[in-house]
């Protein structure tokens, strides 16, 4: 029987790095608040999102849509009962 009893999640909250439109920047390897930073000794390092800031209100915003989103998939999985344990 195929089942969750537990979720422990940390979701990203750079709300804006994590958006698909980014992450469609990203993989094509151009624009977006992605930025690639220049290899070290030879070693191809990882992007990394550059700084930028929004208001209290988009924050309050995007972050309620992330938990709500969330909560409705983690409903569907979870067996009654289930425990979800989000780091924050």
């Amino acid at each position: 029987m195929n089942s969750v009893h537990a979720v422990v999640t940390d979701p990203p909250y750079g709300l804006v790095e994590y958006s698909e439109k980014e992450l469609a920047k990203l993989k094509g390897g151009r624009g977006g608040v992605w930025r690639l930073p220049p290899a070290y000794d030879g070693a191809k390092r990882m992007p990394l999102p550059r700084f930028y800031q929004r208001s209290p209100k988009a924050i309050k915003k995007a972050l309620e849509f992330l938990f709500q989103r969330l909560a409705s998939l983690l409903r569907c999985a979870l067996v009654p009962g289930g425990h979800v344990f989000v780091a924050t």
